[in-house]
């Protein structure tokens, strides 16, 4: 991926930041020590306006469902290294950091399966400082499905990682857990949060074939609170 797949934060914050309420009522544990809450569960973005297409940049843009269901789609009908990177978060005025994010959380619905490289995973960036930056970024961290969790075909669920979010609705939630860290820095949590992200694995299996309706995020910092979810409209 290229500093091009950036480009996207401004068009991005754009786009979302027209929507949003505030709270001060709790939500989730994280709302006990936080005195200025943000909560919105109903943002949107289409694939077709300018920060849904900066969302996925280079790589495989979505799709709709063959089956009509709200949500970004991916199907791969061909042999080859195709796959999706759909970035999520832009950094807005204040600096953040990696520490500051507490959860991430997504609505998946997983329609065919072969491998673990069939399921699609989280990253996390930072920003690059041009002192021992591992690429386009400073450092990068990979979530996963974590062991032991299960992902039924057609099932809906809400995946998340750090601490467990507000639940969504009825459906199941299963665990990502962090597999692995790419930095030549020496403290991830104190570098600025550049973006995250939701992949699929380039190594997948012509077939492989997934849903994703929802992507969010929790961050926490100070007295603030933002708790934020994404719906991906066609």
């Amino acid at each position: 991926m290229s500093k091009n797949s950036f480009s996207h934060n401004s068009n991005f914050l754009k786009e979302l930041t027209t929507h949003g309420t505030h709270h001060t009522t709790a939500h989730t544990k994280l709302d006990t020590i936080a005195t200025n809450t943000f909560v919105k569960h109903a943002d949107q973005i289409k694939s077709t306006s300018a920060g849904g297409i900066a969302m996925f940049t280079t790589e495989e843009a979505p799709i709709a469902d063959d089956n009509g269901r709200e949500g970004w789609a991916f199907n791969k009908l061909v042999a080859g290294t195709n796959k999706f990177n759909w970035f999520f978060y832009g950094a807005g005025n204040t600096l953040t950091t990696i520490g500051d994010l507490k959860s991430i959380s997504c609505i998946i619905s997983i329609d065919a399966y072969s491998a673990t490289n069939s399921l699609p995973f989280f990253v996390v960036y930072s920003k690059p400082t041009a002192v021992n930056d591992y690429s386009w970024y400073k450092s990068s961290i990979t979530y996963q499905l974590s062991a032991g969790e299960k992902i039924h075909l057609g099932e809906e669920v809400q995946a998340w990682s750090g601490v467990k979010p507000t639940k969504q609705s009825n459906r199941r939630m299963v665990e990502f857990n962090v597999v692995s860290t790419n930095t030549l820095g020496v403290d991830t949590s104190i570098e600025e949060l550049y973006s995250i992200s939701i992949h699929s694995d380039s190594g997948s299996a012509v077939g492989t074939k997934m849903l994703v309706k929802q992507v969010g995020f929790d961050l926490h910092t100070g007295d603030n609170k933002i708790e934020r979810r994404i719906n991906l409209k066609i």
